[in-house]
Parts: structure tokens; C-alpha cells; sequence
């Protein structure tokens, strides 16, 4: 087990919950990799890479509304840094599937 920022991430689990999803990406299983992303998730609810693995899968399984929310939580883990490029990705992700309105603060 490894502490980051206070928190406490299992490695063992993580480690194969993202092979896991990354053969089932490989394969375009998307309900496949969406069970796992959860399981990892649940391991390191702050990862942003995870959730934003999990928001593109969102996107491929057309759950569109779930896909804003969690690219909404990578831009708030994130902090707003638009430097961050974690966050330069949900947000122009969001741009692509949310309504203009939603997000004006987004647009350029």
C-alpha cells in the first residue's frame, strides 16, 4: 500500500484491474472495461487518468450524461488549472459532447 496526498492507493489490485481494462479496451469491450474502471476507482477514487478512462468509455457506450459528470470530476480534481493536462483533455471533451450552454466558462 502506498500513501499519496493522505491517501491510501492499493497497488496489487490496481495493477491488474488496469490490465484488465486495458485488454478489454484492446478488444472494445466497453461494459468490460467499465466494471473494471469502477473496481480500480474504487482502489484510487482520485486517479484523474482512471476517470478520464472511464469517462471515454462513458462516451463509447453513449452515456453521455455520466460522461460530463466524470469529466466534470477530473476538472474539479484537477483544480481548474488550465495548465494541467489533465484537465486541457475533460475540458475539450466537454466541449465535444455538452451542450454550449452548459459550460460556458469552457468555451474559448
Amino acid at each position: 500500500m502506498v500513501r499519496f496526498q493522505n491517501r491510501k492507493v492499493t497497488r496489487g489490485p490496481l495493477k491488474a484491474y488496469q490490465l484488465l481494462i486495458e485488454r478489454c479496451i484492446s478488444e472494445q469491450r466497453w461494459d468490460c472495461a467499465e466494471v473494471f474502471l469502477h473496481k480500480a476507482i474504487s482502489h484510487d477514487p482520485y486517479n484523474v487518468n482512471l476517470l478520464l478512462k472511464l469517462a471515454e468509455v462513458e462516451e463509447k457506450l453513449h452515456r453521455n450524461d455520466k460522461a460530463i459528470q466524470t469529466y466534470q470530476k477530473v476538472l474539479a480534481l484537477s483544480s481548474w488549472q488550465v495548465q494541467d493536462p489533465h484537465f486541457q483533455k475533460a475540458s475539450k471533451k466537454l466541449r465535444l459532447i455538452a451542450s454550449p450552454h452548459l459550460l460556458p466558462q469552457l468555451s474559448d
